[in-house]
């Protein structure tokens, strides 16, 4: 198999490429790979500096900075409102496995801090997602070239989904990543009962982290399959399978029956959307263009065909299945995209190396056209971030109305749970959820009808008007209910707050 080498003397800064022999056994960390490993530090810099810009902006905004931190964060403070009877408050939906809350419930014992705590989780999770995915291509390259897997490795963590994104919010996406990339880094490494054992415990933790992560156990079940390893193949299936649904069997119990409606009935999607699909899938694209053309050109100037039968290939074509599936989802988002773009820099690690001496014209050749793509990946992200990312920042007025929430003594229903992430307000969940179990029939807000009327309710802070929310989850009884109980006392930023109408003091400041 060819070895990408980098001479910066004779190509300007592009790779040259020899073949395994020329470097047998020698980690060749001379000149030539010292500046190419330069090349793209400075290509990454700009990158890496608007990243720290971001991490800034999270680990100092103490409110709900992107849809789901709030609810997330709320359970991690309150682990003993996992899997609650809907119909009762603080009228949450606990619809993820609970690893993640309860790593961040033990962060913010130390901390103090939730959202802190729960970024800082993400944080360490993409770290960690990274270090396995280089240590996963060198194993599978299985040469010791150090400086593509480094740069894979950086592609992923700079990538505007991960570094700019789910790397730095406080979601349970990265974290179940990780523990996926470690269960990838052992099963390439070990062999017989350790693999067996640590890869399905690695997996059924992935799982409950967010259990629509399961491209990867079927692509380590397929792989084995297609390789004529048929007992292993199932043994791996049984075992991840026992221990999985030993563990839902205990939440089930504990939780009477709710846990199973929180993360099965609750996670159904209302509608799905080829359009939305593809609208998503065109952003995914955008982000890893470099990378995808990279591979195109590794494909076409590869002298040895790629076996579909490696773990890489059957990685990446089920997240792909799966990907397309899951963006069809009513209120999904490119965090359904975290296992293909894990599967995407597995795969390159895989087939990148193999471009030949396959001169593409008379000037250019597919090494030199490689190091370009590459390049541009590294500094892709930077690009996105002064031109398209969403800047990290909390919602107008944000700071104020937690002020004012603080001071009231009853019970507060908002539709920002990151406001009351900091006090124990019994609050009703984000729109999207409950609009959609509105629309299954699920949800009826009877109980919450009745606390409205009875004035149960100290305040209600909305992101909206009362008119506006009147299209939604709301019944027309919780909007009588309101009408004839609460008035607006003040708006700040983008918040509306109403208060009873005998005054509430807090309230109506």
């Amino acid at each position: 198999m060819p070895l990408i080498i980098f001479s910066p003397i004779r190509t300007h800064f592009t790779p040259r490429f020899l073949d395994d022999d020329g470097m047998k056994g020698k980690l060749n960390w001379r000149g030539d790979q010292i500046s190419s490993f330069w090349l793209f530090a400075i290509a990454a810099m700009p990158s890496v500096v608007a990243l720290v810009f971001y991490l800034t902006a999270a680990f100092t905004t103490p409110f709900e900075v992107n849809y789901g931190e709030g609810t997330t964060l709320y359970l991690s403070t309150h682990l003993g409102q996992f899997y609650q009877p809907l119909q009762e408050p603080p009228f949450i939906l606990s619809i993820y496995p609970p690893i993640y809350a309860t790593v961040t419930a033990g962060v913010t014992q130390l901390l103090d801090d939730p959202f802190f705590a729960g970024r800082l989780v993400s944080l360490l999770a993409a770290g960690i997602s990274t270090f396995f995915l280089i240590t996963s291509i060198r194993n599978i390259r299985g040469d010791c070239n150090t400086v593509l897997p480094i740069v894979l490795g950086l592609a992923f963590l700079l990538s505007p989904v991960v570094g700019f994104k789910y790397g730095i919010f406080a979601r349970v996406d990265m974290l179940g990543v990780a523990f996926g990339s470690a269960a990838i880094a052992f099963y390439l490494r070990l062999e017989g009962q350790k693999q067996l054992l640590t890869v399905s415990i690695l997996l059924v933790a992935m799982l409950f982290t967010k259990q629509s992560l399961i491209a990867l156990p079927i692509a380590i079940a397929v792989t084995e399959f297609i390789n004529h390893r048929y007992i292993r193949s199932v043994k791996f299936g049984i075992l991840t399978g026992i221990i999985g649904l030993s563990i839902l069997g205990v939440l089930v119990v504990l939780s009477d029956g709710v846990a199973w409606t929180h993360l099965v009935e609750y996670n159904q999607s209302v509608s799905f959307s080829i359009y939305h699909s593809l609208t998503r899938l065109a952003k995914f694209v955008a982000v890893v263009s470099p990378l995808l053309g990279a591979l195109t050109l590794a494909g076409i100037s590869n002298r040895s065909k790629i076996s579909p039968q490696s773990f890489p290939f059957v990685y990446v074509t089920v997240a792909f299945i799966l990907t397309v599936f899951y963006l069809t989802r009513s209120g999904t988002s490119l965090n359904h995209a975290l296992e293909l773009l894990l599967a995407l820099h597995l795969f390159a690690g895989l087939i990148v190396p193999k471009v030949g001496k396959v001169s593409l014209s008379s000037q250019f050749t597919a090494g030199q056209i490689l190091t370009v793509f590459l390049s541009a990946q590294l500094l892709l992200p930077s690009v996105a971030a002064a031109t398209v990312l969403a800047p990290v920042q909390a919602p107008t007025g944000a700071s104020a109305v937690a002020s004012n929430v603080s001071e009231i003594n009853g019970p507060v229903l908002s539709e920002d749970v990151g406001l009351t992430v900091h006090s124990d307000r019994a609050i009703t969940n984000d729109p999207l959820l409950l609009n959609q179990l509105a629309e299954q029939g699920t949800w009826n807000g009877s109980l919450l009808t009745e606390r409205l009327r009875r004035g149960n309710i100290s305040c209600i802070v909305l992101k909206r008007t009362l008119a506006e929310a009147e299209d939604s989850y709301w019944t027309e009884d919780t909007i009588i209910a309101i009408r004839r109980n609460y008035q607006q006392s003040t708006q700040i930023g983008e918040y509306h707050i109403y208060g009873q109408n005998n005054s509430n003091a807090a309230c109506n400041q």
